[in-house]
């Protein structure tokens, strides 16, 4: 084809374009050219990585905290800053959703400003015609291809070795892997076609143009980590139906330490452990109240006054002592869990959030004011100083999100495990009178060992229902498969005498539970009988 009559033949890229894509197209085919180029570069890969990030930040600050409860120690912000080795980590670490959000503020402005830049002193800059928008310089796509190339070649293989180290329960884990691989997909499928000339120069970019592949990745990555997870949270409200669950059996889990151990973890993989170590703090927080319930009656009941810097009687020593111990338990409580700047802040609403500020706020300026600097004598006000309620509504709602990210997957993943279908059934032990097979004589002998068999099978049946409705089923589930193997050899040692073929028999049958692994011998009585 010819040289386009509106181009400018002096504007390097115009004449750099046209001796690429000028085989493509035939003589007088110059429009077809001019019209494929409408130029669309949609800024998403800052969005799509902090989806990853905040993901690998959760996992990384889950793991920690569980290796902290497990070995009992106190959370500290600063001792975990200063254990967190590896560049990854500490950056994963350091980008909260505030700082991704600065991120993205700051490639636009920046990109803004360059493009004004190089626009107003035309550094290498000019169009003709206008109306045609076609500049001479790719300086102005700096910043996208800077982006594009981070995001590539140092963000993406780094991110996918990181993942690959993540344990497999973590939830959301097949999401984020699936994400990252579409990333990695269609990103090198946009650099492709945005830059070799057998497609940009054809009419195939016209109808797909390299930017379609941006927007199919964005959209990609919208679905898995926001839609997905939305349409989640109304299935969820849907099983509490189907699933013999309440939130007094959630309760149950934090009375008992086998249990509440095992949802600790399970609460680890779903990245919620933050909502747990809320509710045991708060538990503490209520215990204080709870301990010295007849003393805050007795405080409710009657005139209180502030007993200033020196307190005198034991009554006002223990004022002090007590409230001190609140404000303290309120001061840790607001900084671990609602500071912007704490790994276990809470995911809880703007307004929840502000009015909880408002009113430990206003508890701290009354209790320094009336208690800390008081002077003697001064009345105080019960009411405003008793702040037993003032995480009340944070609590409820921890232990909804608790309830239904945590819990009810919980106890769907135990009802699969049990088998349980949602009808009780029955737990019955072996008797110990099964436990000895003899036989009156030989006619009914064949007939005796069937009749002890299915008596053993129907007497073996052990308690599927998933132990977090039940607390005290703990024991039988840790349990189940020790007898489920004593229960196996005996229905297969009667059925081995049907054949008289000699059998190894279980050695012990006591009352206590034996050991997992048992070895068989035969015990061998008189007049052909067997003991097991």
């Amino acid at each position: 084809m010819e040289f386009p009559v509106e181009w400018d033949r002096t504007n390097p890229r115009a004449v750099s374009l046209y001796n690429k894509c000028k085989k493509f197209y035939d003589k007088g085919e110059e429009d077809k050219l001019v019209d494929v180029f409408k130029p669309d570069y949609p800024m998403f890969y800052i969005g799509c990585a902090g989806y990853v990030i905040l993901f690998l930040r959760q996992c990384h600050i889950n793991s920690l905290l569980y290796e902290q409860h497990k070995e009992n120690v106190i959370y500290d912000n600063k001792k975990e800053k200063d254990e967190n080795k590896g560049i990854i980590k500490r950056f994963c670490l350091y980008f909260t959703e505030k700082r991704i959000k600065k991120a993205i503020l700051f490639y636009i402005t920046f990109s803004l400003f360059f493009v004004t830049v190089i626009s107003v002193f035309e550094i290498g800059y000019s169009m003709h015609p206008v109306s045609q928008g076609f500049c001479s310089s790719a300086l102005e796509l700096i910043p996208l291809h800077i982006i594009t190339n981070v995001f590539l070649f140092i963000f993406l293989p780094i991110t996918i070795y990181e993942i690959r180290k993540i344990d497999k329960k973590f939830s959301f884990k097949i999401i984020v892997k699936l994400s990252t691989f579409i990333m990695l997909t269609f990103s090198i499928i946009y650099t492709i076609t945005g830059t070799a000339p057998v497609y940009t120069c054809t009419s195939i970019s016209k109808n797909f143009p390299a930017d379609i592949y941006y927007i199919v990745l964005f959209f990609s990555v919208v679905i898995l980590h926001v839609s997905i997870p939305i349409a989640q949270s109304f299935k969820a409200y849907k099983k509490i139906a189907s699933l013999d669950v309440t939130k007094k059996s959630l309760h149950q889990v934090f009375e008992n330490e086998k249990l509440y151990k095992e949802f600790f973890e399970y609460a680890v993989q779903k990245r919620s452990s933050e909502y747990v170590i809320f509710h045991k703090d708060y538990e503490e927080f209520k215990n204080i109240f709870k301990n010295n319930r007849s003393f805050f009656d007795e405080l409710s009941a009657s005139k209180v006054l502030s007993p200033g810097i020196n307190p005198v009687n034991q009554k006002e020593k223990k004022f002090i002592e007590i409230f001190e111990q609140v404000y303290n338990k309120v001061d840790e409580i607001f900084t671990k869990y609602f500071s912007s700047n704490s790994d276990l802040e809470l995911n809880l609403t703007d307004k929840l959030v502000k009015k909880v500020t408002t009113d430990v706020y206003n508890y701290t300026i009354y209790y320094n004011r009336y208690v800390v600097n008081g002077n003697e004598g001064t009345e105080i006000n019960m009411k405003q100083l008793n702040c037993e309620k003032i995480f009340e509504e944070v609590h409820t709602e921890a232990m909804e999100a608790l309830f239904l990210n945590v819990y009810l997957p919980f106890a769907k993943d135990q009802k699969k495990l049990f088998g349980y279908n949602g009808a009780k059934q029955s737990c019955s032990t072996i008797s110990k009178s099964s436990h000895r097979i003899s036989y009156n004589s030989k006619s009914n002998k064949n007939t005796s060992i069937i009749s002890t068999t299915s008596s053993v099978i129907s007497n073996t049946r052990i308690n599927f229902i998933p132990y977090l409705f039940d607390v005290d089923a703990l024991e039988a589930r840790q349990n189940m498969e020790q007898e489920a193997s004593l229960n196996y050899c005996i229905v297969v040692q009667l059925i081995a005498n049907c054949f008289r073929s000699p059998l190894s028999k279980c050695s012990s049958f006591r009352a206590e539970v034996p050991p997992r692994r048992n070895k068989f011998h035969i015990i061998r009585e008189k007049k052909g009988r067997s003991k097991i």
